[in-house]
């Protein structure tokens, strides 16, 4: 029995002995091989800087530390606050003081660590009580007086999340910005979804009430205040395909025309008298609290007179003042949410509800010409589809009522435009033409042949039937029109040769073809080079012994000219420039994705004309290229000498050649994990670490400092006597996250860092050269102003399931949406073949 009790035990530690090794393994192997993370508590306890900022709305002193503070704590012992009396005026100074404001983003708060403006004599201190914000390494002094000066004084002691106490005081004067009365609507023209938008928003500073006049467009007028109203934007594809209706009057200028948005004249506005009229206008209380500002939602929906449908004009003044321009915008309520496709003759609409997303049965479209007449109408079915066969060309609107809904899309600017960005792919034609030649540049006299091949838009040859072909010369002259019939031999291929002119104008010379001649854009576009090029009869050979410079280094190059024939070029001119640019990857061979320096150093470029030189008897010489340009920069630089070899007739034989300015001998290097140009809102986002020396070889680092900064900028209306409304921002950074990320030897590290949304700043630095790296990212779609890249909502991303599918095997597609609902999908070319209403999750699949 004891036996059996002892072999049992036995066994029981010996299952505890392998657990604990397992796990001990486990544990090396991730602290070993797997890189680290620096933890949001570590790191030396610092106060980074001292500004404004707002809080809740208002203006607030703002400390910005390098660790978290611990809200339960009461910091106000470590710091005093001293109000300084304002200096006297000057009788030639600015009535309003407003200069600071004119520098961009500075929004006119100073702030100065300088001794003789950090002084307390005169100052007052005043009480009140710091508050650590949502981010916990700032901390705020709320209820403060705008264009004053204060002046704080932090005590060392104060005490981190982590224990950790300030080592040294710190000093700081921040003088505030002005903030004179203003208000102004917070969008420019809108849909307000019914009975969910919460009302018109209007932000407002000091000012307790305002005057809006509401004015309705007559419904006859409807186009043409949209026409007046909307300008037209066209993309660099449209500009291109409509340079042949310059003349169009419709394209001219018109000088009436203006946007609604902002600050408007009382002439501009006078100007909507014949198209509008007004139906109600009233005096709403905002928000009273001094320098706050604050979003006033006026009930547009409770009023009974706005109930109309209809799009109606919001003209905003304040009470007792009369300026020359009013703050104005445009709006309707709607719950129809209309998206419009126009093919060459057809047109699909499709309706659905902005509340829930669900397709909208019973809604009437019509179309509207200038005059506001219906040129035609249809009905959306239980898809909320509506079909027009073809689609008026002299529509200036696309109405869509139900009961007292109401919505709408101009012609000129739809509400979702994508035309304004890059679409890959040529535009749709029953038959696509592909057209190319042996090479792209002749000498006059010469001849080519020209291949041309016919394709359907599912990549089969067409039927038989002739295309025209237009040849133009570089000024745009015709040289010939033809009609080309298919080479007999091969469905939808066209050969045929073409003989240049002896006296054919050197230049870019463009052939045109069209599967069907009646077309105002050509299918495809040849462009050929006509050039009266001659061989070179120099050589010119550019040499450095420098495989990578350094800024205190002298960019020497070799230079060495001859003949063809073997002569040395003695006594030839040597002519050169030189050029720096940001190279942000300049190991880009060995660790792709990877980027290197700083990311504020993108625009400093820079380009130097060389001293002339004249090689000697044996056709040598040499170049020296200063790299003091670059010298402060802290990114890889690119220096680029281009050399020109002169004949003696004048005529340059160009070499170049290229090194990279390294700003020390290692770099740290940081790649982003996330997929894309933008990463997702309100997630963690990971960034692989490395560092490097001039040949690609990997350092290690320990406990590097890392720091992640959110870039705002707030934009505003404002008002004064001298400027009139104006509009500017103000510019911040906000210090989120700070960690440490290690590097070891021959490997990478790990950076996690949280962002919600907007633009970003990592910053990461390496103690050893006291480099900073710094890199710029967006999160979340709406982070940037032109969202020309990125996650955005107006993208679908959509994947093959399959590699191959062969006839007998459906394709299956993965597509993933950016916000979960009922989605409509639509496919289609020349019209829409496919509809469906789906609700998708996140991320959705099909």
């Amino acid at each position: 029995m004891v036996n059996r009790l002892q072999t049992r035990w036995a066994k029981i530690g010996a299952v505890a002995l392998m657990v604990t090794a397992v796990v001990a393994l486990i544990y090396w192997l991730r602290t070993s091989v797997a890189p680290r993370t620096g933890n949001a508590d570590e790191g030396e306890f610092l106060l980074v800087e001292a500004s404004e900022r707002e809080l809740d709305g208002a203006p607030a002193l703002t400390l910005t530390f390098s660790l978290p503070l611990d809200a339960r704590q009461s910091y106000d012992k470590y710091i005093r606050v001293f109000e300084m009396p304002a200096p006297a005026r000057r009788p030639d100074e600015r009535r309003f003081g407003f200069e600071e404001e004119n520098r961009p983003g500075s929004g006119g708060t100073v702030v100065s660590t300088k001794p003789e403006d950090t002084k307390v004599e005169g100052g007052s201190v005043i009480g009140g009580a710091w508050v650590v914000g949502e981010n916990p390494r700032l901390l705020f002094f709320p209820h403060i007086k705008p264009e004053t000066r204060y002046v704080v004084m932090v005590s060392p002691g104060l005490t981190a999340r982590n224990g950790n106490k300030l080592t040294a005081d710190s000093k700081y004067s921040v003088r505030t910005a002005p903030m004179p009365p203003s208000y102004y609507f917070a969008s420019n023209g809108m849909v307000l979804p019914a009975a969910q938008n919460g009302g018109l928003p209007v932000v407002t500073v000091n000012v307790p009430e305002v005057d809006i006049q509401f004015l309705r467009v007559k419904k006859e007028r409807l186009a043409d205040f949209l026409d007046r109203v909307i300008t037209r934007r066209k993309s660099t594809r449209q500009k291109g395909l409509d340079e042949d209706d310059a003349t169009d009057n419709e394209e001219r200028y018109d000088y009436r025309r203006t946007s609604l948005h902002g600050a408007v004249g009382f002439y501009q506005l006078d100007d909507f008298r014949g198209l509008t009229e007004s139906v109600y206008i009233g005096r709403f209380t905002a928000e009273r609290q001094l320098n706050r500002r604050s979003v006033t939602y006026i009930p547009v929906e409770d009023i009974r007179e706005l109930r109309e449908p209809g799009v109606y004009v919001a003209v905003m003044t304040q009470p007792g003042r009369f300026r020359y321009d009013s703050q104005t915008t445009y709006f309707y309520v709607s719950d129809l949410g209309m998206h419009l496709r126009l093919f060459d003759k057809s047109a699909d609409v499709f309706v659905s509800s902005l509340v829930d997303g669900r397709a909208v049965r019973g809604v009437e479209i019509s179309w509207l010409d200038s005059t506001g007449k219906t040129l035609t109408r249809a009905e959306t079915d239980s898809d909320g589809h509506a079909v027009f066969a073809e689609w008026p060309r002299d529509a200036k609107v696309a109405l869509a009522r139900k009961d007292k809904q109401v919505s709408l899309v101009a012609m000129r600017e739809p509400a979702l435009d994508l035309s304004e960005y890059d679409i890959v792919g040529e535009r749709y034609s029953p038959a696509r033409l592909f057209a190319y030649s042996g090479r792209n540049l002749y000498r006059p006299g010469e001849s080519l042949d020209v291949s041309v091949l016919a394709r359907d838009p599912d990549g089969r040859p067409i039927p038989v039937q002739p295309i025209q072909a237009v040849l133009k010369d570089p000024t745009g002259r015709k040289q010939f029109t033809a009609t080309w019939q298919p080479d007999s031999r091969y469905p939808g291929y066209y050969l045929k040769h073409i003989q240049l002119p002896d006296d054919a104008a050197t230049g870019s010379w463009t052939l045109e073809l069209r599967a069907d001649p009646a077309n105002k854009a050509p299918s495809t576009v040849l462009r050929l080079g006509v050039e009266e090029f001659l061989p070179e009869r120099m050589k010119l050979d550019l040499t450095s012994i420098d495989p990578a410079l350094t800024a205190d280094q002298t960019f020497t190059i070799a230079v060495h000219g001859a003949y063809l024939y073997g002569a040395p070029a003695a006594g030839n001119r040597l002519l050169g420039v030189a050029e720096f640019e940001r190279n942000k990857n300049p190991l880009a061979s060995k660790y792709p994705g990877f980027e290197f320096g700083d990311s504020g150093e993108n625009e400093k470029k820079t380009r130097t004309e060389l001293p002339e030189k004249m090689l000697d008897g044996q056709g040598n010489g040499k170049v020296q290229i200063d790299l003091s340009p670059v010298e402060s920069n802290h990114s890889p630089f690119t220096a680029r000498a281009t050399i020109s070899l002169l004949e003696t007739g004048g005529r340059p034989i160009v070499r170049s050649i290229e090194r990279v300015v390294w700003p020390a001998a290692v770099l740290v290097g940081v790649r982003p994990l996330f997929a894309g140009d933008y990463a997702r809102e309100g997630s963690r986002v990971e960034f692989e670490v490395l560092r490097a020396d001039r040949d690609g070889n990997l350092k290690a680092a320990a406990s590097m400092p890392v720091r992640l900064f959110r870039e705002n900028r707030d934009y505003y209306w404002r008002f004064d006597d001298q400027r009139g409304w104006h509009s500017g921002f103000t510019e911040t950074e906000e210090l989120v996250e700070t960690s440490s990320v290690t590097v070891p030897a021959g490997g990478r590290g790990k950076v996690v860092v949280p962002v919600k949304y907007g633009r970003y700043r990592l910053e990461i630095l390496d103690r050893d050269t006291n480099q900073t790296l710094r890199y710029r990212f967006y999160a979340g779609w709406s982070a940037q102003a032109d969202e020309t890249q990125g996650v955005r909502p107006d993208r679908v991303r959509l994947s093959r399931r399959r590699d191959c599918a062969s006839h007998h095997h459906a394709a299956a597609s993965r597509r993933g949406i950016n916000h979960g609902g009922r989605h409509p999908h639509a496919l289609g070319e020349a019209h829409v073949r496919f509809f469906r209403h789906h609700h998708c999750g996140y991320p959705a699949q099909s």
